[in-house]
């Protein structure tokens, strides 16, 4: 139970960020995440094992927007509402900044734009979402916690690589 008591008290921390600050974090990330978007690559590693492992960082980035997102929601006992609408605004919006992203990759020097990699920014987002929706819940315990960080992350990993395959025949 001390990781989940850990991370409803990171989530609780959070809440107590304004909800009209909230917007400013998400418009930060963003343009975090657009700056990371801009550095042209070299080329200079062609590993299999470096290109998933660099799509594979998208799903983090992404599931840290998500959460951002998410401290823009109306709150209920310092946490948020993750009704259907709040989670698909938040989906919604998530995969809308990961197709701007890779249509800014598309005009950088050695950047690819996959859809793929979207689809790993949005994978990363629903596993960080599922969190979220967990952790509030009286029942959750940290074998339930572990099981769904396991889960997520091989999720992840899983779309990493499906990310991957179509960049080894450049």
């Amino acid at each position: 139970m001390r990781s989940v008591l850990a991370l409803r008290g990171v989530g609780g921390a959070l809440q107590r960020i304004p909800r009209g600050l909230a917007p400013l974090c998400v418009v930060a990330w963003m343009a975090l995440i657009w700056q990371r978007s801009s550095i042209p690559d070299e080329g200079t590693t062609t590993s299999v094992l470096w290109s998933t492992a660099h799509n594979f960082l998208h799903a983090p980035a992404f599931g840290f927007l998500a959460l951002l997102a998410v401290l823009c929601l109306p709150r209920a006992d310092a946490w948020p509402r993750l009704g259907r609408g709040g989670v698909a605004c938040v989906l919604a919006g998530v995969a809308a900044y990961a197709l701007v992203d890779e249509w800014h990759q598309a005009s950088i020097p050695g950047r690819v734009s996959s859809l793929l990699d979207s689809l790993t920014d949005v994978v990363g987002a629903v596993c960080t979402l599922g969190m979220i929706a967990y952790l509030p819940r009286p029942s959750a315990c940290d074998a339930g916690l572990w099981c769904r960080i396991a889960l997520g992350l091989g999720l992840c990993v899983l779309s990493a690589i499906a990310a991957t395959l179509p960049d080894l025949g450049r």
